[in-house]
């Protein structure tokens, strides 16, 4: 009950069951010499290794009635049947993808490859209860700042973490499950059958005049990415063609209030002079760049400004790629702010930046390299760094 305040007791097959939402959680029955417990099918193999030293039947495991019950590994467990219970009910969109799948079957050429792109991600409520903390969260400074890890552990951040995981990571898990039929048919028809997903999980871009990995903070739909990369992995293993790509930082419109995250962006200038310093996109990226800024600013003033901030201790020690996503920290998230202010200001026009035509190239790249590569995937995940972008385009 405490694993699961909400469920419901029962009796079923003669023995007492928990319910949660109608649905049978788990059920459990005293024997002469053990206590039985049964998760389902389900919730036995999640946790086979651990159960392994139990006798077990097909759904169901034996614990001595002698020694201490597993309370830890018992909780793990209803947890596990909650969170697969809840994923099945709330999820909205797998009647979409089904109707979207049969529409799908009638254009399909057998001999041919098909190839789905699953680019959903996000997943915040545009509502009032919300975006008013979102902008404390993200751009909160002085007595404004709200720390993101008390947000994300609050009521409205658990709200936000399901919500994550449906949109970014439950969605693509249900379009490669609910395409199983087809891409069997496919295949039996002489085709092939690949899935991409556009992830984030940091990116490698030149600091200090080499590519190293750094990643945004507090990036709280993180969580949901890794969740995103596991079932790529899962379904990797079962031999389906599928890769997480991890992109690079860039700014749109729906990305806006994650100020601060575009700062990496703009040594994907420096990342051309490097891999292609005479090519004409090289050329026109820069003019183009250079026309978006005052007449007396300079990139060397831009440049200045983000080798400060990424080579700071303040900036290192949110991001290491251990442990990743990390929270934000009141120093990080202010130098930040005020790294992405001063270089807005070296503009013409603050709704005229240079990550526009920085953020077109990212999206050109990554659309290049998830459409041609991912074909035949050499891992259910990977990383693109901006090295890889400009080498897409050139």
């Amino acid at each position: 009950k405490k694993a699961s305040p909400d469920t419901e007791e029962s009796i079923s097959y003669a023995i007492p069951t928990f319910k949660l939402n109608g649905v049978y959680l788990i059920y459990f029955a005293a024997f002469k010499n053990h206590i039985g417990f049964y998760a389902t099918p389900g919730g036995h193999k999640k946790f086979e290794k651990e159960l392994s030293k139990y006798k077990q039947g097909k759904g169901s495991v034996q614990f001595p009635i002698d020694k201490p019950m597993p309370l830890g590994l018992i909780t793990k467990i209803v947890k596990f049947r909650v969170k697969q219970i809840k994923e099945k009910q709330n999820f909205s969109g797998e009647k979409e993808v089904i109707k979207f799948l049969k529409e799908l079957e009638q254009y399909v050429t057998p001999g041919r490859h098909v190839h789905f792109a699953h680019l959903m991600a996000g997943g915040v409520p545009r509502c009032k209860i919300v975006m008013p903390l979102m902008n404390r969260v993200f751009k909160g400074t002085g007595d404004r700042f709200i720390a993101s890890d008390i947000f994300w552990n609050s009521g409205i951040g658990q709200l936000l973490q399901q919500n994550f995981h449906e949109v970014t990571a439950e969605t693509f898990n249900v379009l490669v499950d609910e395409s199983t039929t087809l891409r069997e048919k496919i295949k039996a028809q002489g085709g092939s059958v690949s899935y991409v997903a556009y992830g984030y999980h940091g990116t490698e871009i030149i600091i200090k005049d080499e590519y190293q990995w750094q990643s945004y903070a507090p990036y709280i739909q993180g969580w949901a990415k890794i969740e995103l990369e596991n079932y790529s992995k899962a379904w990797a293993q079962k031999g389906v063609k599928t890769c997480v790509y991890n992109c690079p930082e860039i700014l749109t419109n729906s990305s806006s209030i994650f100020q601060g995250v575009e700062i990496p962006l703009y040594n994907l200038i420096r990342s051309f002079e490097r891999e292609a310093p005479a090519h004409p996109i090289t050329a026109k990226m820069k003019d183009e760049c250079k026309i978006a800024l005052k007449e007396d600013s300079t990139m060397n003033q831009v440049f200045a400004l983000v080798d400060g901030f990424l080579s700071s201790e303040t900036f290192q020690k949110t991001s290491k790629f251990e442990g990743w996503p990390h929270h934000s920290q009141k120093d990080q998230l202010e130098a930040a702010l005020h790294t992405s202010d001063s270089i807005i200001a070296l503009h013409k026009d603050e709704k005229s930046l240079m990550t526009a035509t920085l953020s077109e190239l990212v999206f050109k790249g990554c659309g290049y390299i998830m459409l041609h590569e991912a074909i035949e995937p050499k891992a259910p995940v990977a990383w693109i760094g901006h090295d890889a972008i400009v080498k897409s385009l050139v």
